[in-house]
């Protein structure tokens, strides 16, 4: 086959991207994730590269789901995140990737940095039944910014994912929402580094599927209604008032978690984005602890909603997305 040192549009390569996550191939040697650049698109703003950089380049292994690398090898694809940061404009551009005079395998200082942050965190390791393996991170630190430990587009049905409801491989909510894609249970979970215990529950019916001990047990799922768990802070869970909603986006209908720290009078309404109501979910004295209700989309027009909830004296408000 042939041999490719370069990719660009001197050599007549002609390899566009868009604003938003983009696939790339590689030379016929490996290369440090620095070599990528890009020429522009006439009359169209030019994509940052460390904008690219610091989002990550991610491969895909059928074993472990995303995988976030420093080099490119020869024969596999590989997802780039296209943008600006100094102005937000759309970012297009021609991919420009060559060889360096001298190849090299080298350690890249943005990703070691990522991994130097994940260190400080508890670790979630997930194991299915399938032998594949993916972890995962959560912290208390509110200031945690997870924007650049987002992940690539869900592959395609009946591939391996897991990621949390924010689209990263981090989460720092109080109730973090862990979704899956094509696992095979029985799944083994869990959560080193950290000195508390969690409580793991189905995210569609509330049940609790078990509980971890300052990382000293693991706990075994057999199913879900949903491909998706709760991992909550037992702590948190017995005091603190506890609203979520899943899937969001919906396109029929999503469930609404909610947990109640005293007995109460508790409303659920939906009002459309300019704050009309447009339905009434829930309505009635409920007693202290872990309740369940749910949304139905189906006579919805696509768009933007708030679901708001008042149970007592507490409070909170979701925008949800409905798609059609």
């Amino acid at each position: 086959g042939t041999y490719v040192t370069k990719i660009n549009t001197v050599n007549g390569d002609f390899v566009r991207l868009y604003p938003g996550w983009n696939t790339i191939g590689a030379l016929s040697i490996p290369v440090n994730i620095r070599e990528i650049a890009f020429s522009p698109v006439t009359g169209l703003a030019l994509p940052e590269k460390d904008y690219t950089i610091r989002h990550g380049v991610w491969s895909y292994r059928t074993d472990r789901g995303y995988v976030e690398v420093s080099q490119l090898y020869p024969g596999l694809g590989y997802w780039i995140k296209v943008g600006r940061e100094v102005d937000a404009q759309p970012a297009h551009g021609y991919l420009s990737l060559v060889a360096p005079t001298t190849p090299k395998v080298a350690d890249f200082d943005e990703l070691a940095a990522k991994e130097n942050s994940l260190a400080k965190c508890s670790k979630v390791t997930l194991n299915d039944n399938a032998q594949r393996e993916v972890s995962l991170y959560l912290t208390n630190d509110k200031e945690f910014d997870y924007t650049y430990y987002e992940l690539p587009p869900l592959p395609p049905n009946g591939f391996f994912d897991a990621r949390f409801q924010n689209g990263c491989n981090v989460d720092n909510s109080k109730y973090a929402v862990l979704t899956l894609q094509d696992a095979v249970y029985p799944l083994n979970l869990n959560i080193s580094n950290s000195n508390a215990e969690y409580v793991i529950l189905d995210a569609i019916n509330g049940e609790i599927l078990g509980t971890i001990d300052n990382g000293k047990s693991n706990v075994i799922i057999n199913g879900t209604k949903g491909d998706a768990i709760i991992i909550a802070q037992a702590e948190q869970l017995d005091k603190d008032f506890f609203f979520n909603v899943y899937p969001n986006p919906v396109e029929n209908t999503s469930t609404l978690n909610y947990y109640v720290p005293e007995n109460s009078q508790v409303s659920i309404k939906l009002y459309d984005v300019v704050g009309n109501l447009v339905s009434t979910i829930v309505n009635e004295y409920q007693n202290a602890g872990s309740q369940v209700a749910y949304l139905n989309a189906n006579g919805l027009a696509g768009g933007r909603y708030i679901v708001k909830i008042v149970a007592g004296q507490f409070n909170s408000i979701q925008t949800i997305t409905v798609i059609k």
